[in-house]
């Protein structure tokens, strides 16, 4: 595939946000340049991103390849429990006994910068990233919880650079299927603008 005529550059610039628009109400974002990336067992779009497993401590990951540049404008969580109405939960079962951790690390593990200097235990603690939005339905079957964690308003966008191995990990060492939390449903996707690096191609 071609560049569709977009100078590769290390920042997202008017090129891959609206000039590639015919219509007004096609304004935004490139799709050729869109990220919409679940964080994953292997750190790629296409793998395994259900995390209520059971078992020990999993790792899920974003991974950019070597040639790319991925800047994450806001993180999504969705998750599904008989209760998710209490805050000092993790759905319907007592909180988390260790916590879940959000670090960008690079290829030796070695943390970049820690988005949770205070693990996430219940969900009140999602409420302590910066540019985060929390709701939740109580009802009848499973309650809904959704998180919109936007980056951009928290003070800048998140850049991963896949040319220095950045990868964005979401630790979860609490078993959060069957025995532990024991969750119907938590997912998380991230958005924002995938570029590629000066000499690639898309």
């Amino acid at each position: 595939m071609t560049s569709l005529g977009v100078p590769f550059v290390d920042e997202p610039s008017v090129g891959h946000i609206n000039d590639w628009a015919k219509h007004p109400h096609q304004a935004g974002v490139n799709p050729a340049y869109r990220l919409d990336h679940p964080m994953t067992l292997e750190g790629t779009v296409d793998g395994f991103y259900d995390m209520s497993v059971s078992g020990s401590s999993v790792n899920y990951w974003v991974t950019p390849s070597d040639d790319e540049v991925y800047w994450i404008a806001r993180i999504l969580v969705s998750m599904q429990d008989s209760v998710f109405t209490r805050a000092d939960r993790y759905g319907a079962t007592a909180s988390l006994p260790t916590g879940i951790a959000i670090h960008v690390e690079d290829d030796s593990l070695d943390v970049i910068h820690n988005f949770t200097p205070v693990r996430i235990q219940d969900i009140s603690h999602w409420a302590l990233l910066g540019g985060v939005d929390i709701t939740t339905i109580g009802g009848a079957g499973s309650d809904p919880l959704y998180i919109r964690w936007t980056l951009e308003r928290s003070g800048a966008y998140l850049v991963l650079d896949g040319r220095e191995n950045h990868r964005l990990k979401m630790e979860i060492p609490d078993n959060l299927g069957a025995g532990g939390a024991a969750l119907d449903q938590h997912i998380v996707v991230v958005q924002g603008v995938r570029l590629k690096v000066p000499g690639a191609t898309i």
